[in-house]
């Protein structure tokens, strides 16, 4: 079990819905990832609305139902999708505590959400997200070739740098000790604490890896030893 470490799922899903209705970026953009999110059209809006508003109400399967028929008269709506693919994972996947009690049952809410990546290529929400989700449900080499991708390159340090990513970084390293890939962890932590003036929590981490035994890349033996964030 694993524990959603940016409560994307749980929280602010109302404010990620209005902010995209109203063609507000998804996230500030960084670097080549500045997005002008699609407007849905009047119906699909308002399906979105009603969605949000019995999730709030704790009525998952309800908005999991509003949403299931729009997606299928509208299969190009990234939104849509995205938002489907997140209900579907809370409801099926995650407790109310954002641990990911059932990682087993994740494709369907991931499928979703990669096609609103596929839709949406730019949106960096859509890929931080997918990214973040992948590593929670234990596809940590998935995780790692997104992030490694589009975000954590020797020709990008703005993700590095910036106080609201900062989660990524502790995310990508996790992921990479899970995957026995110790060395290059640490060299991240390295990186990323040259461009924040040796951030404290950084270096924490950094050297709480450092003093740990190396562990196997075998899966069920690393998952438990996962670099947990300060």
């Amino acid at each position: 079990m694993t524990k959603l470490r940016k409560p994307l799922l749980i929280v602010g899903i109302s404010a990620l819905i209005i902010a995209l209705i109203l063609n507000f970026q998804f996230l500030p953009g960084v670097g080549r990832f500045k997005h002008q999110a699609h407007v849905p059209n009047a119906y699909v809006k308002q399906e979105l609305l009603k969605a949000d508003a019995q999730f709030k109400q704790g009525h998952k399967k309800a908005a999991i139902a509003i949403l299931q028929p729009v997606v299928k008269q509208y299969p190009d709506e990234a939104l849509v999708n995205f938002m489907l693919g997140l209900y579907l994972l809370v409801e099926h996947v995650y407790d109310e505590n954002g641990k990911a009690q059932h990682p087993e049952l994740a494709d369907e809410g991931l499928g979703y959400i990669k096609k609103a990546v596929e839709l949406e290529p730019s949106n960096q929400g859509y890929l931080l997200t997918y990214s973040t989700i992948l590593g929670e449900v234990g596809r940590d080499q998935e995780s790692v070739s997104i992030l490694e991708k589009h975000f954590f390159n020797d020709q990008n340090n703005e993700i590095r740098a910036s106080p609201k990513y900062r989660y990524l970084v502790f995310d990508y390293a996790s992921s990479l000790v899970r995957l026995g890939r110790r060395d290059q962890a640490l060299a991240e932590y390295k990186k990323s604490l040259a461009v924040t003036n040796n951030d404290e929590r950084i270096a924490k981490a950094y050297a709480t890896l450092l003093s740990s035994p190396s562990v196997p890349s075998d899966k069920s033996t690393v998952k438990n030893n996962n670099i947990k964030q300060p």
